[in-house]
């Protein structure tokens, strides 16, 4: 058995002296630094947030200019290569494969600015929540990392919003072309643009937690906001007037610009065609306009003349980006008992019906990849690629209707969708990778393995399930162990992995 806390009585993990549910320490008596630390999150009142947001976000970004430096140099990098992108796969090039190249180089490049603010920001968050220094030195600037935050940010609003997509088009479809459904379709448009914007604050806190899924749960956001609407819009008013001198810096280089990318301006155009003229003038080197001379030198000032443009934009944003980076850890600091960051879960919670759909619908964009992504049953893989195969050959050499648009069309998709949730809930992980990306596993009711054979009879009845309207899975929300109908009749569970 396992010990008791002397403190609290609460079990306790043998291997471990600290107590999880009170924080003491049984060896030195003491309350365990880490745990005091955590305890000490909820915070002060919250109405000091009013007092000192600004003035402890402004102290912070004076002991942190280099911080707001690296991002303005970062951000201007990132604009630079994204508008010399943007001009050669939408203008310059004529190729359908140069063209996708560019324009693909053009959304990575473009994923760097947001996504370098979420990797630093999420850092600034989560010092603050802890009282942490920040120390800029061990911060280090990773492209791919900062480009991988950049899609996780633009998908956030997607995720967060998906619940409710299908109702807003339902309404669409419904009321036809009508005033009645542009009315619907101007609502939905503010509704998704501003709902995510009133709940950004509160989930870059959440991000920064042990566990992050209240970040992406609509439902636990607006909660949230109850709580916390007053200080949300308090930021939003300091971020909003942190932010204006850059309007002052940019509006002038735009109107000088006529163009919001410096490569396409006209004013850019002209002065490096001259300049370019001028400098093959005196290298006396031949060619006039149309000459890849003249091409090769104007382009090579054009990426100079379009940095020489952004940078000062740049630089302008660095500086109250990392400003209200604090402010929205000051902000998650004092509100974090409106927020309720999870820092903890006890092993075999429940998993609420969110955090289900959340990773189920990380579970339908995986499951493509099965083929790539599971192996821990190498019999059902090898007969994926062997379905594969046969199916390839049969809509190949084989015209036969039935088995060329009945058979093959249906078998692989669902032989590969049996495979991802069958095979993974009954391997040793007993988890899917969206579950597994959030900590939760899939266990029967005496809390061992699925076996095979009970994972795929759990896989049939929620293929079954989707017809009848959801309505087997929206039992979670109701049933006091947040089971679906698949669960009650499988006799198994969706837990939380939780911390020993």
């Amino acid at each position: 058995d396992n010990p008791i806390c002397p403190y609290c009585a609460a079990e306790m993990d043998e291997d471990d002296p600290v107590c999880r549910s009170c924080g003491m320490n049984v060896e030195t008596g003491q309350m365990d630094r880490r745990e005091a630390r955590k305890r000490a999150m909820r915070g002060p009142d919250p109405a000091l947030y009013f007092k000192n947001a600004w003035s402890g976000s402004w102290q912070f970004l004076m002991e942190n200019k280099g911080l707001a430096v690296r991002t303005g140099t970062y951000w201007a990098l990132f604009a630079t290569i994204n508008a010399v992108c943007a001009y050669m796969g939408l203008v310059y090039c004529q190729r359908f494969e140069t063209r996708t190249f560019w324009s693909g180089l053009m959304v990575v490049s473009g994923m760097g600015i947001p996504g370098w603010y979420m990797f630093l920001g999420l850092k600034v968050i989560g010092a603050t929540m802890t009282k942490d220094q920040v120390r800029g030195d061990r911060i280090h600037f990773d492209f791919f990392q900062s480009v991988a935050a950049g899609f996780r940010i633009c998908f956030w609003p997607f995720i967060v919003m998906g619940p409710f997509t299908p109702l807003f088009l339902a309404i669409f479809f419904i009321t036809g072309i009508s005033w009645t459904s542009l009315f619907v379709l101007i609502f939905g448009g503010l509704v998704f643009v501003l709902v995510p914007i009133m709940v950004l604050p509160s989930a870059m806190v959440h991000m920064t937690a042990n566990y992050t899924y209240k970040a992406w749960i609509l439902w636990e956001l607006l909660k949230c906001l109850v709580k916390v609407i007053p200080g949300t819009l308090f930021f939003y008013l300091l971020a909003f007037a942190a932010f204006l001198p850059v309007l002052v810096v940019a509006l002038p280089i735009m109107f000088v610009l006529q163009s919001g990318n410096p490569v396409m301006s006209p004013t850019m155009n002209n002065l490096t065609g001259n300049i370019t003229l001028w400098i093959m003038g005196i290298a006396e080197l031949r060619g006039g306009e149309e000459s890849f001379t003249f091409t090769a030198i104007r382009g090579v000032l054009n990426v100079f003349g379009t940095y020489i443009c952004l940078a000062p934009i740049a630089y302008a944003a660095g500086f109250p980006a990392v400003f209200v980076m604090k402010l929205n850890g000051l902000f998650g600091y004092y509100n974090s008992e409106g927020l309720d960051p999870i820092y903890r879960i006890y092993p075999g919670t429940p998993a609420t019906f969110w955090v289900r759909y959340l990773a189920h619908t990380i579970d339908n964009l995986f499951i493509p990849l099965t083929g790539v992504l599971v192996f821990s049953n190498k019999v059902a893989l090898m007969v994926q690629w062997g379905i594969i195969v046969v199916s390839f050959l049969i809509a190949i050499y084989l015209p036969v209707p039935w088995l060329k648009y009945g058979v093959v069309p249906l078998l692989l998709p669902l032989y590969t969708s049996w495979m991802f949730w069958s095979v993974q809930e009954s391997s040793e992980m007993r988890s899917t990778i969206g579950k597994d990306a959030f900590g939760l596993q899939v266990i029967t009711d005496n809390e061992k393995t699925l076996t095979l054979k009970r994972a795929s009879g759990r896989w049939i009845l929620r293929v079954l399930f989707y017809f009848p309207l959801f309505i087997p899975y929206l039992i979670a929300i109701f049933h006091p162990e947040k089971r679906t109908l698949h669960d009650l009749a499988t006799q198994t569970r969706v837990v939380w992995k939780g911390d020993k």
